[in-house]
């Protein structure tokens, strides 16, 4: 199963159901172009766990990304999908992904490490898509 994508302005991709392409290219009010993409479901790695995103929440970095394609110092240079604020079937994901090596990661704090790639951050894909594979050491089941 394939997913579709749109590209605005700041070359930002949304991953949109197939199913829903109609729908949701037709609510853009301002005419802007798009170009439409395919995309794979993703194969996780070995340390990773294929998630089916349930819902995904749009944060302010996701409205600086699409409105001006720049949040802080991060500023997107290739297309990128946002969202990172997500939840799959029983599962929270935590959206910081850090190195696991250094000091802090080691001693617990790995929401300190320096070498920290966060979900929706260039050059990293968000989680607003059908289905996201992501580090299983950062998954966490809910109960």
């Amino acid at each position: 199963m394939s997913y579709i994508c749109c590209q605005e302005r700041s070359k930002i991709l949304l991953l949109l159901n197939r199913s829903n392409l109609e729908k949701d290219i037709g609510a853009n009010e301002e005419g802007q172009s798009k170009l439409q993409e395919t995309r794979p479901i993703p194969e996780p790695l070995d340390n990773e766990v294929l998630i089916q995103i349930q819902s995904t929440g749009i944060c302010g970095s996701d409205i600086h990304y699409w409105h001006r394609g720049t949040t802080g110092r991060f500023t997107v240079k290739d297309p990128m999908v946002l969202g990172h604020e997500s939840s799959g079937e029983k599962v929270a994901i935590e959206p910081g992904i850090p190195c696991k090596l250094c000091h802090l990661c080691r001693s617990g704090k790995y929401n300190l490490c320096e070498e920290v790639r966060f979900c929706a951050t260039p050059p990293v894909d968000g989680t607003l898509a059908r289905y996201y594979a992501h580090p299983a050491d950062f998954c966490f089941k809910l109960t």
